[in-house]
């Protein structure tokens, strides 16, 4: 999180409100918790996406399809228009495996050179 966002989001409160707020904090964290992840949720919720593959942009009342992958840390989640789009994917997934094994693919680099870079990926 940016703390410059946070500072002048906390600069909207009058005094009083803000002590109220830390209050409210120490009396029950989990309002604070409640609160974001309903804001995670509504966006996610409302936003179109883009499908990984083509491109297309996915509202999100459509018969999408989501991959998350990723090590447990780190997952990432992938957009799909249709089922040819995620079997595309996963072909270039094992591809790119096959590659890292043989040692074609050893950095970063090497990985944006063979497959373009992620970026339309989200964390």
């Amino acid at each position: 999180m940016k703390e410059d966002k946070l500072k002048e989001v906390l600069d909207l409160f009058e005094y009083e409100e803000l002590i109220r707020m830390r209050e409210e904090l120490h009396e029950n964290v989990s309002f604070l918790k409640k609160e974001i992840d309903s804001r995670i949720e509504h966006i996610e919720n409302n936003k179109d996406n883009i499908c990984v593959t083509c491109g297309r942009k996915i509202k999100h009342d459509d018969h999408a399809i989501q991959l998350v992958f990723g090590p447990t840390n780190v997952k990432k989640k992938a957009n799909f228009c249709a089922m040819d789009c995620l079997e595309y994917f996963i072909r270039k997934l094992r591809e790119l495996d096959t590659k890292v094994d043989r040692g074609i693919i050893k950095d970063q680099n090497d990985l944006e050179k063979e497959f373009g870079d992620f970026d339309s990926l989200e964390f």
